[in-house]
């Protein structure tokens, strides 16, 4: 698996950990994590067959996702504590990493982060997640035998080099036209792998999203008091079904900020989902914030 970190380690002082939204890599942090390396030490990661990662075990569940960053951060001797920073569907990822290590977390900030009522595109139709749920268990992690495209179906190798072949990374059109050269360069390249399209497929996603949606309505405060900001994009969606989604939107965010009695909600007000893309001075603010509170508590 790929890390990239920089900055200085202080001791006692987090480590902020950067993980993408799906589909997003390392690539996508290019104009946050140097900012951020300025004032503390900071990882950014590709998630197992993402850009220059190896394909892990399958199936690709958030269970097995977090492990690997654990164990990953760990090998790497990248100290505890971290403030875990999540875009999208990544927001879904540190929340898990909070749950299951507790006390590896010293805060989270959620770039405008996947929230488990959101209503998305899934096989043709729109769907909240958690309705995808097979009440099957989800498999504990692995830690050996991973995916080999090699291994797969000859008609699911096919497709999925097929996308690899068709895929758009859009690394020229808004906001990815905003990265610098070499990141749009690293972005088209990594789309065009196929591994990238075999990573990001898990069979568990509404089982996972079904576990997440009823802790937070059991659970006052599924992350008790840690330093939370829930960094919301301030343009609204467009498209089919916009005038249901956008409320709907404004209303999930406001209900991750109760994920923590610390949390708190700042809109970006000139972005849309990419915030770290679009205004990333907004995101390094809101990591500042939360680096400032974990060293108060």
């Amino acid at each position: 698996m790929h890390l990239h970190c920089t900055g200085r380690s202080v001791e006692g002082a987090p480590t902020v950990v950067l993980e993408a939204g799906a589909g997003d890599s390392s690539i996508e942090w290019s104009l946050v994590q140097p900012r951020v390396a300025r004032f503390a030490r900071v990882c950014s990661y590709d998630r197992s067959g993402s850009a220059w990662s190896d394909l892990g075990p399958y199936p690709r569940t958030g269970r097995q996702i977090v492990y690997e960053l654990r164990t990953l951060l760990a090998r790497a001797k990248e100290r505890p504590p971290y403030l875990l920073v999540g875009h999208s569907m990544g927001g879904r990822y540190v929340r898990m990493f909070a749950t299951a290590y507790r006390e590896l977390a010293a805060g989270l900030v959620l770039v405008d982060a996947n929230h488990e009522d959101d209503l998305l595109f899934i096989n043709g139709k729109f769907i909240r997640q958690w309705e995808t749920a097979t009440g099957k268990e989800v498999p504990a992690v692995k830690t050996s035998m991973p995916l080999r495209l090699e291994d797969l179906p000859a008609d699911v190798r096919e497709k999925i080099e097929a996308a690899a072949r068709d895929a758009d990374p859009q690394a020229d059109h808004p906001p990815y036209n905003q990265l610098p050269r070499d990141a749009r360069i690293a972005r088209e390249w990594a789309w065009s792998q196929p591994k990238h399209f075999a990573a990001n497929n898990s069979p568990f996603e509404g089982d996972e999203a079904l576990a997440l949606r009823t802790e937070r309505q059991t659970v006052q405060h599924p992350l008790g008091d840690l330093p939370l900001v829930v960094l919301t994009r301030g343009l609204p969606v467009t498209g089919p079904r916009a005038e249901q989604i956008e409320p709907e939107r404004k209303q999930h965010q406001t209900e991750l900020v109760s994920l923590s009695s610390a949390g708190q909600q700042t809109v970006a007000n000139g972005s849309g989902h990419h915030i770290h893309i679009d205004e990333p001075a907004a995101v390094v603010d809101a990591i500042r914030d939360v680096l400032m509170r974990s060293a108060n508590q």
